[in-house]
């Protein structure tokens, strides 16, 4: 796998009197969008089965396509994480808000969830010119796909809303909430403890996220970590990868300003604090320094053992010692903070100002 790209050209003489010189390498990020696209070349495929929940009166051409569109982009991290868990997927159009809330009610266990994931405020953002995607988790923590493909859409365009896209950013979640341990007893109140954290207010005496003395683990999980991982492997399949990044980094409030304190706290900050029972994560951190910072951690180790961090996450944890850090630890032999002041956050300095 390519790592390093360099351009050498013929000027003088040196030992046998010949000197060479060299252009500087590509920035990080090209060498680390070209390694995931080679991943992508050379992986092994076995495929994933998927149950294919249709609503009615959607094309069948249009379908075929999604379907395929999915099973491409599953079969990459197949390849990786070998789960015999079925990927169930539906596929609707903008025009059918009607037929999801009917039957994710009339379900038993309804798949519906409390904190109203499949409500307006995710189908509000469905267009007929735009494909959205979600993954949800019922009620034994199972992950699910739901993509709206807008009517209109135009399977040749990879916009930021293209289908190919959306597939391969959903697609990694799916297999994110496999590996960090969503299926697991450690999760066997997530519809009570997701709707705790995000209902009640942080000094209520019910915000206590622990089942059985242990919270879910990706529920402690960093902010920047699942959706910045699910961008770094979605965006270098784009036509335009450079735009897309040049987008999220411009995304990034003030970031001519942010120190690396200011950094620091905001990578500290967790999907929900076991502590102070806050919901700490931001769009900013989730996508655009998250994605920043995905392309640092898989420059620094590779793809392999981020995989191996994931399935790491999977075990007990609490506010004292959360999952997430010791698998970080073991994984990568480093405590997650050291690494983000060596590595992470001059990272970002250096890609705010263009030298990423």
């Amino acid at each position: 796998m390519k790592s390093i790209l360099l351009i050498t050209s013929l000027l003088t003489n040196c030992c046998n009197g010949v000197q060479y010189w060299s252009e500087p390498p590509p920035p990080i990020w090209e060498q680390v969008y070209e390694d995931v696209r080679e991943i992508a070349d050379e992986r092994h495929r076995p495929g994933q089965n998927i149950d294919l929940r249709v609503a009615p009166g959607l094309p069948p051409e249009r379908v075929e396509a999604v379907a395929t569109l999915y099973a491409d982009a599953t079969s990459f991290w197949s390849g990786a994480f070998d789960f015999p868990q079925t990927i169930s997927l539906t596929v609707m159009d903008e025009s059918d808000r009607g037929w999801w809330e009917s039957i994710t009610t009339q379900e038993s266990p309804p798949l519906r969830d409390d904190y109203n994931l499949y409500d307006a405020r995710w189908f509000g953002d469905a267009r007929s010119n735009k494909s959205i995607g979600m993954v949800g988790t019922d009620h034994l923590g199972m992950p699910h796909i739901v993509t709206v493909v807008g009517s209109g859409v135009d399977f040749e365009h990879s916009g930021a809303f293209s289908v190919p896209l959306v597939a391969r950013h959903e697609s990694t979640h799916w297999f994110q909430y496999l590996a960090s341990g969503s299926m697991t007893e450690k999760c066997v109140d997530w519809k009570m403890a997701l709707f705790l954290g995000y209902h009640l207010e942080p000094e209520d005496p019910r915000n206590d996220l622990n089942t059985n003395g242990m919270a879910c683990p990706w529920l402690s999980m960093p902010c920047w970590f699942s959706e910045g991982h699910a961008e770094l492997y979605t965006i270098p399949f784009s036509l335009h990868p450079d735009r897309l990044r040049g987008l999220r980094i411009w995304q990034i409030n003030n970031k001519d300003t942010l120190t690396e304190d200011d950094l620091l706290r905001s990578l500290s900050r967790t999907r929900h604090n076991l502590t102070t029972g806050r919901h700490d994560c931001t769009y900013e951190i989730y996508y655009p320094i998250g994605l920043l910072v995905n392309e640092k951690l898989f420059y620094d180790f590779g793809d392999e053992r981020i995989n191996e961090f994931w399935l790491a996450i999977d075990q007990p944890s609490s506010a004292a010692d959360p999952s997430w850090h010791r698998a970080f630890r073991n994984t990568f032999g480093m405590e997650s903070e050291d690494w983000y002041v060596q590595s992470a956050i001059p990272y970002l300095l250096d890609s705010f100002e263009g030298r990423g």
